[in-house]
């Protein structure tokens, strides 16, 4: 105890942001604190300890062994105390919910339903981020976001993930961009078009992956565009389609409205399974929070009505 008492828990707060960063100007600018400050902490520490916890190379700093066994145990001590602080805090704001959404689900499909959810539970704030990156149950907690829902193909630790809804592919074209007297043969067609490509389906994907899964399964892997125009959003590639600009790969749940209200036309039913579903992560220490239960419950009762609603509408274009 004497020796932990003589050592400086701001040195140690501050070793830990240079040992995660592996750099002192980083910490400094996390910090908010100049890179000379976040030294001279450092050199205490080191003289306290009376070891070198960082070997200086040219501009840049890495860890000594004693250094990278410290880093280890004040890395999981500042977490635990920061998830401890959460929890502290949490009562506070137990009507107040953070839900992160990938952007084009949260403008397209989500927001135009949240209204209802505010009806039904006038006393929950929702704030609503929009935004792509995958998540981790520590990176959850640590970003404030009580639930996510992520369009992806990957499996996340088991418990932290549920599947919400499975996606389907279809691509779109403005309804007035048709000639009348049935749909052109895809071959011939899409090698005459813009295609409108979403650049980010989702975190770590390839500009191409949904075509790629669209004509794989339509058996035309060799037909290829006249052109390309990438978008950093799949609802901006839908709305460059609806201009009658291309034909951009659709996402029945960004789509079911547009071609229930025919701004926009699919072509060659049905639809193709997406590679990516829509899946509801949350953290199993906010999973009981009522706030959170009252959303998910919500969340799941829209998605089987939106599901009946594609049935009753879109039907033709469902894969068996």
């Amino acid at each position: 105890m004497p020796i932990l008492n003589s050592l400086c828990w701001n040195g140690l707060r501050v070793f830990e942001a240079a040992a995660r960063l592996q750099s002192f100007t980083k910490a400094a600018d996390e910090l908010c604190v100049t890179q000379g400050a976040v030294s001279q902490q450092v050199r205490q520490l080191e003289q306290q300890l009376g070891v070198s916890l960082f070997i200086r190379q040219g501009r840049g700093v890495m860890l000594s062994p004693e250094g990278r066994r410290l880093a280890a145990l004040t890395s999981r001590v500042v977490a635990e105390i920061s998830d401890e602080v959460r929890r502290i805090r949490r009562p506070e704001t137990d009507r107040q919910l953070v839900v992160s959404c990938c952007p084009s689900f949260a403008m397209q499909w989500l927001l135009p339903r949240l209204g209802r959810f505010s009806a039904a539970y006038p006393d929950i704030e929702v704030s609503l981020r929009a935004e792509f990156h995958a998540l981790s149950p520590r990176e959850l907690l640590a970003e404030g976001i009580d639930l996510a829902i992520r369009y992806d193909p990957w499996g996340y630790p088991i418990g932290f993930d549920e599947v919400l809804l499975e996606e389907y592919l279809l691509p779109v074209v403005a309804a007035d961009k048709l000639a009348e007297g049935g749909q052109p043969t895809p071959e011939k067609y899409l090698k005459d078009q813009v295609w409108l490509l979403d650049g980010v389906g989702w975190a770590g994907a390839d500009v191409h992956d949904e075509w790629r899964a669209w004509l794989k399964a339509k058996t035309l892997p060799e037909v290829k565009p006249r052109q390309e125009q990438i978008f950093n959003l799949a609802q901006l590639a839908q709305q460059a389609a609806a201009q009658g600009r291309g034909v951009a790969m659709g996402r029945m749940a960004l789509v079911a409205d547009a071609l229930n209200s025919g701004q926009l036309k699919a072509l060659w039913a049905p639809a193709v399974p997406s590679p990516a579903r829509y899946v509801l992560l949350t953290h199993a220490e906010r999973r009981r929070q009522a706030g959170v239960v009252q959303f998910c419950q919500w969340l799941k009762r829209e998605i089987e009505e939106f599901k009946r609603s594609c049935q009753r509408h879109l039907a033709d274009w469902l894969p068996e």
